[in-house]
C-alpha cells in the first residue's frame, strides 16, 4: 500500500474528504485523536454543514449529496471542525462559529514576503467581531509555495492543519523541499511520512479553485483580502468597513 492512502486513514473524516483553515492564530490545537463520541459529532457536522465558498455544496467527505471535492475553504471548515473537537470546543461553539455569514479570504502563497503582515491584519480584524473563518487561498505561483501547501495538507491529515498554517505563516526560510519537510517534526509528525506523501500529493484541483475565484474577483496584486467574496483595501479601517456593511445587511 501507497504512504499516502495509509495515512490518510489516521482520521476517519480526512480520509473522506481525502486531502491531503483551521487556521486559528488565537488559539493553538494539540492534535489529540478524536473519542468515538466526537468523531461521531463530527461526521454529524460535516454531513449537515454546506462549503461557505458558495459552490452549493456540502463539505467534502460529507454523506450529503453533492458534496465538494474540496477547496481550501471547505477544508477550512473541516478542519475548523475536527480540531475543535480535539481542542475540547463544545458542539454548540462550533455550530455558532460554522453559521456566520462571513468569509474572509487570503489569497497569497506561503512564502510571500508580506504575507505575515497581511495575515496578522485580517486575523486581528476578524477577532475584533468573534469571526473565526478567515482563510489562506493560496496559488501556487512558485514551486516552493506549492511544497509549502503540500506540507499543510500533510498536517491536516494528522489534525494538526492550524499548527503547521501559523508555523508556515511565520516561517522565515529556507524554502527549500528539504527544510520544508524537516518542519512537521515541529508538530510531531513525521519527516520521511511527510516526504512520502508529498511526493504522491495533488493539490492542482485546489490551486486552480483558488485561482478561479481570484479571477472572479478581479484580484490583480497579492496577497489580497476578500470579504465574502468583494476586495478590500489593504488598511485596517477598510476592513472593519466591509465587515461592518456585510453585518448590517444580514441585520436587516
Amino acid at each position: 500500500m501507497s504512504v499516502l492512502p495509509r495515512f490518510l486513514t489516521i482520521s476517519i473524516i480526512l480520509v473522506a474528504a481525502a486531502f491531503a483553515a483551521a487556521p486559528q492564530a488565537q488559539r493553538t490545537f494539540q492534535g489529540k485523536p478524536l473519542t468515538a463520541e466526537q468523531a461521531t459529532t463530527a461526521r454529524e457536522l460535516i454531513n449537515a454543514h454546506r462549503c461557505p465558498c458558495g459552490c452549493g455544496h456540502y463539505l467534502p467527505g460529507s454523506k450529503s449529496q453533492p458534496a465538494c471535492f474540496g477547496c481550501s475553504v471547505g477544508k477550512w471548515d473541516v478542519s475548523f471542525i475536527i480540531e475543535g473537537l480535539s481542542d475540547g470546543r463544545s458542539r454548540g461553539d462550533i455550530v455558532l462559529d460554522l453559521t456566520q455569514n462571513m468569509l474572509i479570504d487570503v489569497f497569497a502563497d506561503y512564502g510571500d514576503p508580506t504575507l505575515p503582515e497581511v495575515w496578522e491584519r485580517a486575523r486581528r480584524i476578524a477577532g475584533e467581531s468573534d469571526i473565526e473563518r478567515v482563510v489562506l487561498r493560496p496559488m501556487g505561483r512558485s514551486e516552493n509555495g506549492v511544497t509549502a501547501l503540500k506540507l499543510v495538507e500533510f498536517a491536516r491529515g494528522a489534525g494538526r492543519f492550524a499548527q503547521m498554517h501559523e508555523l508556515l505563516i511565520t516561517w522565515e526560510g529556507p524554502w527549500d523541499d528539504r527544510s520544508l519537510t524537516r518542519l512537521a517534526t515541529e508538530i510531531g509528525l513525521s519527516e520521511d511520512d511527510a516526504r512520502a506523501f508529498m511526493r504522491e500529493a495533488d493539490v492542482t484541483a485546489q490551486i486552480n479553485k483558488n485561482r478561479q475565484h481570484a479571477q472572479m474577483r478581479e484580484i490583480n496584486g497579492l496577497p489580497a483580502v476578500t470579504v465574502n467574496g468583494e476586495p478590500v483595501a489593504d488598511t485596517d479601517d477598510a476592513l472593519r468597513r466591509a465587515i461592518r456593511k456585510v453585518m448590517l445587511e444580514d441585520s436587516m
